[in-house]
């Protein structure tokens, strides 16, 4: 049976989410943590919502906190999702790092800051992989360093396992990226399994965007794709902030399609970069 949640349990639950993981709920999304959080109402025994805010509240069940913040983070993605920013990736940003890797050795770093899964920095590694086999003198695969974060402790298991099963294998892999699914992966029974060498390429570490970035250095390029649409405008203003202190001189942030940071801060500019925009700081040389 489906517990429903009252007009007064709400207001608290969702300020306990959006604490602990920036997620802010409008007033009109009650089903979502309906939801999503029933099933742990049913496992800890909770007869409301009120008792099950309370069982959070408490610290008494060890991981339940994590548990909720799984359930509530939304892990939507694929391969290559969005084919013109991979694009302008493989054809302009790669061939301009080559190029200054040619000159005094400097460590190219990315971070994709809501990796889920890892599709999208095993994306990149694999990207990075075949420009190199494209260009045998290129110190590219020795000189990029891939971070991936998430908040979501059970997305980071399947990320770092680099074993995905046929649902996630079906999405993504599209034009012109059809040959990277035999050429990388090894089909093992029920899962398909990352190349040891492409999975070597990226690090991956449980990680909250409202925490301080200064433990992360600087990066290169920044991939925030489709995850500030769930966030308040408050957040939005002090993470696009913070992100500008975490670029390069020289750096690019990647966001979704929909997502600009222009209306939360003054430090971006944008540009085209192929047929994708990107954004650079605006005193970027």
């Amino acid at each position: 049976m489906t517990i429903k949640i009252t007009s007064s349990d709400f207001p608290r639950l969702k300020g306990y989410i959006e604490k602990q993981c920036g997620i802010a709920l409008r007033d009109s999304q009650q089903y979502l943590l309906e939801s999503r959080l029933n099933k742990l109402l049913a496992q800890h025994q909770c007869s409301s919502f009120a008792e099950f805010y309370q069982l959070a509240m408490d610290g008494r069940v060890p991981g339940l906190n994590e548990k909720i913040v799984n359930a509530m983070t939304t892990n939507e993605t694929l391969w290559f999702r969005d084919t013109h920013p991979w694009q302008s990736f493989q054809d302009v940003l790669l061939p301009e790092w080559d190029a200054q890797l040619k000159g005094p050795a400097v460590r190219k770093r990315i971070w994709s800051a809501a990796a889920s899964m890892g599709q999208e920095a095993y994306s990149m590694s694999m990207l990075i992989d075949t420009y190199c086999r494209m260009h045998p003198a290129s110190a590219l695969s020795r000189n990029v360093e891939i971070v991936g974060t998430d908040i979501s402790t059970s997305a980071l298991y399947v990320a770092i396992s680099g074993n995905y099963d046929a649902i996630a294998m079906s999405r993504g892999f599209g034009e012109p990226w059809t040959s990277y699914k035999n050429r990388y992966f090894t089909a093992k029974q029920k899962v398909w399994e990352l190349s040891e060498d492409i999975r070597k390429m990226v690090s991956f570490r449980h990680f909250n965007l409202q925490q301080s970035f200064e433990s992360l250095g600087k990066f290169d390029l920044i991939c925030l794709r489709n995850v500030i649409i769930y966030f308040s405008d408050e957040f939005k203003k002090d993470l696009f902030d913070r992100m500008a202190n975490s670029l390069n001189p020289s750096g690019y942030l990647l966001l979704g399609a929909s997502e600009t940071p222009i209306r939360y801060t003054s430090r971006f500019k944008s540009m085209r970069i192929g047929q994708s925009t990107f954004y650079q700081l605006k005193d970027a040389p």
